[in-house]
């Protein structure tokens, strides 16, 4: 519902803040909303600690294979150890989600070569 749509707080946010560092924060906030891995990997060349903070704890959950290059060059350049720390975990995460997704893929591709391979065994019992 729109009573939910915290997009909705976020917009408002953006266009009547008067503070420059509340849009700023709001804008980031929407990129988190909208799912822009693209541009929250850009969050990672932030001179504010808590905003790479916040980039690390979204690949945690949100990130991708394609979102790894541009965390492990953060990380390899990050001197915050519990930002380290974080894109370190953030890493791991990812690592995991794509080996998992893999090895799922692996299994439903040997699942169709199995159902291959015992239709054609019926269709050749049946000749």
């Amino acid at each position: 519902s729109d009573r939910n749509d915290f997009s909705v707080v976020m917009k408002e946010i953006l266009e009547t803040d008067k503070s420059l560092y509340v849009r700023d924060r709001a804008a980031k906030g929407m990129h988190v909303i909208n799912r822009d891995n693209k541009t929250i990997r850009l969050h990672f060349s932030s001179d504010d600690p808590d905003i790479r903070l916040f980039a690390a704890l979204y690949f945690h959950y949100h990130g991708t294979e394609s979102d790894l290059p541009s965390l492990n060059a953060a990380l390899n350049g990050e001197s915050v150890p519990d930002l380290r720390h974080e894109m370190t975990l953030a890493a791991r995460a990812i690592k995991k989600r794509v080996e998992k997704a893999r090895q799922e893929r692996l299994k439903r591709e040997a699942e169709a070569r199995e159902r291959k391979r015992k239709e054609a065994a019926e269709k050749t019992q049946q000749k």
